[in-house]
């Protein structure tokens, strides 16, 4: 019940505008985030810890450059001092970032907002003052069996999809940041994060929501595209297809911009639109497009897929050895998905 609560007060909270067509999330709250204090000297001290991290491994360059791609797209915003000094006495709250290296050919380093660092060590972070709701995620088995039930699949990735959620005000203020871009002689700079980031409590239920919204609005463009995006969507990876047909339904013509992006004319592109999310790249079985498979990260959902042979590896640990003779699952897979595993591995192909 607590959890439904939850769930009204956070998708009640989301705005919607059709001319701009994005999704504005107005962040819900258990505790009052008035009992944050003012932690600008906690963050700027490990801004100084993370910059000197940078400059000893090189990387302040790198760092520097994901900073500015946020700023320039939108996700963090500079705050003028008039800006800072007519927010007054009304709830503020800086948390810090740092970089995450991974394996990735389009974001090798990607920077990581920090909304649960403990305010002043105060024991409180703006997480622990967030409502969080339930999880609306698909069940990933059932995802799984959806993506190997079709005779040919296509899988899609969103760009950036939590930063094309807006973020209100209030929000942006209680996630304020705080860099000076390495140069030793300057004063530190307020920014504030003006999209949903991937670390703030509330932000896989918010992106399950604007999908949905998506979904909705999406039915007028194609009924069974929206389909597709509900049965074999798992947060910013989703799959569809059937027959060639659909495929070609799904992705559209492909072109390049003049950038080296991929776009895609298709139904997924236009109902993904409808609320500002844009496709990041399509994978579709058989693929030969060396643009596409330079950008696809070599799984969904975590397994390994090959899209060039449609191949598709999964593994799954059961036990049969018990006395019974019966079918032993591990601990976190109910006997109800039992019928489902067996689906999955009889449709493998």
């Amino acid at each position: 019940a607590r959890e439904a609560v939850e769930l009204r007060e956070i998708e009640c909270r989301l705005t919607y505008d059709p001319i701009t067509k994005k999704v504005t999330a107005d962040y819900a709250f258990g505790k009052d985030p008035a009992i944050l204090q003012n932690n600008f000297k906690q963050v700027a001290r490990i801004a100084l810890g993370v910059e000197k991290l940078l400059k000893k491994r090189g990387l302040l360059l790198d760092y520097n450059a994901v900073m500015l791609d946020m700023l320039v797209r939108g996700v963090i915003r500079e705050l003028s001092w008039d800006e800072l000094t007519a927010w007054g006495d009304k709830p503020f709250n800086f948390i810090s970032h740092h970089m995450v290296l991974k394996e990735s050919i389009s974001t090798p380093l990607r920077i990581v907002a920090n909304s649960s660092l403990d305010n002043n060590n105060s024991g409180i972070s703006l997480n622990d003052c967030l409502l969080k709701g339930p999880s609306s995620l698909t069940p990933l088995l059932e995802v799984l069996v959806s993506f190997r039930n079709r005779k040919e699949v296509c899988i899609w990735d969103l760009k950036k999809a939590y930063n094309s959620i807006l973020s209100s005000i209030g929000n942006q203020h209680l996630r304020r940041l705080v860099w000076r871009w390495g140069e030793e002689d300057k004063e530190f700079t307020v920014y504030a994060l003006a999209t949903v980031m991937f670390g703030d409590k509330p932000a896989g239920l918010i992106l399950e929501l604007v999908k949905k919204m998506a979904r909705e609005l999406g039915k007028e463009i194609c009924p069974r595209t929206c389909e597709d995006m509900l049965l074999g969507s798992y947060v910013d990876d989703s799959s569809g297809g059937g027959e060639r047909e659909d495929i070609e339904r799904l992705m559209g013509s492909v072109t390049m911009d003049d950038n080296g992006k991929l776009q895609y004319s298709g139904t997924v592109s236009q109902v993904m639109a409808t609320v500002g999310m844009e496709v990041k790249v399509m994978i579709d079985s058989f693929c030969t497009d060396e643009k596409a498979l330079e950008l696809y990260g070599g799984q969904f959902i975590g397994h390994n897929w090959e899209p060039t042979r449609d191949l598709l590896e999964f593994a799954y640990i059961v036990n049969t050895a018990n006395k019974k003779n019966k079918l032993k699952v591990q601990p976190d897979i109910t006997p109800e998905t039992v019928d489902l595993i067996l689906e999955a591995i009889l449709t493998l192909r």
